[in-house]
């Protein structure tokens, strides 16, 4: 009689030989690029600007606010603030948002100063007051990222640099 089949322990040790093979190759599909980091940061990044200028668009309801803020301390931690208007054109005396803090990687270099973008919405026309830009890159410099804010129109862009 001829033998039209593989036994258990054949079965077994090529099972084995897989499980070692996948527990060697898939750690290395696991891990994030310093690429994929800093991508992931500027987009964080960009999403909290964002959300700034949308809460500063759009008021809440029993809110005092004129304006809001997504500010990036030297640390890495991205809040969005509040702020009510104190003096004429300038906004003061900011509250962090409960629920809006997120906190970058730690494998990107940080802003040297911390880095803050207010949006203030006066007669339907919102400005923002803040640098220019932001660069966020990997600590080995292999890669950076620029965040430019237009300062009248409050419009986000990323470029790689």
């Amino acid at each position: 009689m001829k033998n039209k089949g593989y036994t258990l322990i054949e079965l077994l040790v090529v099972m084995s030989i897989m499980a070692i093979f996948m527990a060697i190759i898939l750690p290395g599909f696991n891990r994030p690029r310093p690429e994929q980091i800093l991508e992931q940061a500027s987009l964080e990044v960009r999403n909290s600007i964002l959300q700034a200028r949308s809460l500063a668009m759009a008021p809440q309801k029993n809110s005092t606010a004129d304006c809001y803020a997504a500010k990036v301390d030297t640390l890495g931690n991205i809040n969005i603030y509040s702020y009510t208007d104190s003096t004429i054109g300038h906004c003061t005396m900011g509250t962090a948002l409960n629920g809006y803090k997120n906190n970058l990687s730690s494998k990107i270099d940080y802003p040297i100063t911390s880095f803050e973008v207010k949006f203030r919405v006066a007669e339907n026309e919102i400005t923002a007051t803040s640098p220019n830009s932001l660069i966020l890159e990997t600590v080995d410099d292999s890669r950076k990222i620029e965040i430019k804010i237009d300062q009248k129109t409050g419009y986000v862009s990323m470029d790689p640099i």
